[in-house]
C-alpha cells in the first residue's frame, strides 16, 4: 500500500506546489518520485512526531490547502494524540494523517509498532474522515479523492497496512463496488471487514465454497458507510477487525445506530484480544492467536451457521 501511495501522491504534487508531505524520517523509499520532482514539498521532521503534526497542521491551515504527514502507526496517533485534537481535529485542519503499519504489519518490531488501538483514538475525535483501505488499488482511488480539490473539508486519517499486500479485486475477481465499501457476494453469511485483514477474509470464503456462501464487505470510508440509510448486513454476520473492540468498524456502527437493523440480529466481533505480546510474533502467528487467520474464520462461520454463536455479541458504544 505504501508503494501505492507514493505512486499517487507524485502527479498532484508535480501539478500544484501547495500541496506538502511531511515525514517522521521514514518513507524515502516510497516518496522518491515526489522527493525527485518536487523536493521543496518534502519535508523530513526526524523523530518528532509532536512537532511535525502541530506545524503541518498549522502550515495546511496558513495556506488553506491539502498536506500530509505520515510515519509509523503508533507514532502518528497515540504519541501525538493531544496534538491531533486541538491542532488538527478542532481547528479542523485540511490534513492527512496517514499512518503504515495497521495491525500487526509491524510484527519482528514488538509491541511497541502495533497499530491496533489507532481507531479507538481517531473516531474519539471530531471533525475527522477515516479511511482504511483493503489494497493497493483503494489507495489510489482514495489519494485522488482527497488530492483532486485545493484543500479537504475536514481531517482525514488514512490507515495503511505496509507493503506487499495482494491486489484483491485481481486475485478474487467477482468483487462489485458499492462506493464506500467493495463486495463479494454470498446468500449465507456476511463478513464485515476493513482493511488489509480483508485477505483472510476472502480466503476463508474460499476455503466454504461449495458448502457455505460467504459474502465479503471490506469498508473503505468510514463516514460515508455510517451514514448510509440502508445497511443490508445479513441476519448471520461477523465483524472481522485487525484491531481492538474499542475504536473498532463495529463499534462505530453501534455508536451510528446502524448495525442492527433487525432486533433478531445479534453483532458478532472478531478482533484483537490476546494481549500478552512479551514474546515476538509475526503477524501470521498474531493473527492466528487472535482468532483472526483463515483458517479460524472458516471455523467461526461453520459454527455461526451452526446457531453455536461463536464470538462476543458487542453491546457497548464507546
Amino acid at each position: 500500500m505504501r508503494k501505492a501511495l507514493g505512486v499517487a501522491l507524485a502527479p498532484y504534487f508535480g501539478q500544484q506546489d501547495y500541496h506538502h508531505l511531511f515525514c517522521g524520517d521514514i518513507g524515502f523509499g516510497v516518496f522518491d518520485d515526489v522527493r525527485r520532482q518536487t523536493p521543496g514539498q518534502f519535508h523530513n521532521f526526524g523523530i518528532s512526531e509532536q512537532h511535525m503534526v502541530s506545524y503541518a497542521a498549522a502550515f495546511a491551515s496558513a495556506v488553506k490547502a491539502t498536506s500530509m504527514v505520515y510515519t509509523i502507526n503508533p507514532f502518528i496517533t497515540s504519541r501525538v494524540h493531544d496534538q491531533l485534537r486541538v491542532d488538527v481535529a478542532y481547528a479542523n485542519a485540511p490534513l492527512v494523517i496517514c499512518s503504515v503499519g495497521a495491525g500487526f504489519a509491524y510484527d519482528a518490531l514488538g509491541f511497541t509498532h502495533y497499530g491496533i488501538e489507532d481507531l479507538a483514538l481517531m473516531t474519539v475525535l471530531p471533525n475527522f474522515r477515516i479511511f482504511t483501505p483493503a489494497e493497493p488499488a483503494d489507495v489510489t482511488a482514495i489519494i485522488r479523492q482527497l488530492f483532486s480539490d485545493r484543500a479537504i473539508a475536514a481531517p482525514c486519517y488514512l490507515r495503511l497496512q505496509k507493503g506487499g499486500e495482494r491486489n484483491l479485486s485481481a486475485d478474487f475477481p467477482d468483487v462489485e463496488r458499492k462506493g464506500s465499501y467493495k463486495y463479494w457476494p454470498g446468500d449465507e453469511v456476511e463478513i464485515v471487514t476493513h482493511g488489509a485483514i480483508a485477505e483472510e477474509a476472502l480466503k476463508a470464503r474460499q476455503m466454504l465454497k461449495g458448502d457455505i456462501s460467504v459474502a465479503v464487505r471490506a469498508v473503505i470510508d468510514w463516514g460515508r458507510y455510517c451514514e448510509d440509510e440502508v445497511m443490508p448486513i445479513q441476519d448471520n454476520s461477523l465483524f472481522l477487525e485487525e484491531h481492538r473492540a474499542v475504536g473498532s468498524l463495529a463499534n462505530a456502527l453501534v455508536n451510528a445506530g446502524k448495525a442492527l437493523p433487525r432486533a433478531s440480529a445479534p453483532l458478532r466481533l472478531k478482533c484483537v484480544r490476546h494481549t500478552d505480546f512479551h514474546g515476538l510474533a509475526l503477524r501470521p502467528t498474531a493473527l492466528r492467536l487472535n482468532g483472526l487467520d483463515a483458517a479460524s474464520i472458516a471455523h467461526s462461520i461453520k459454527e455461526l451457521k451452526a446457531e453455536k454463536r461463536p464470538d462476543i455479541k458487542l453491546e457497548m458504544a464507546g
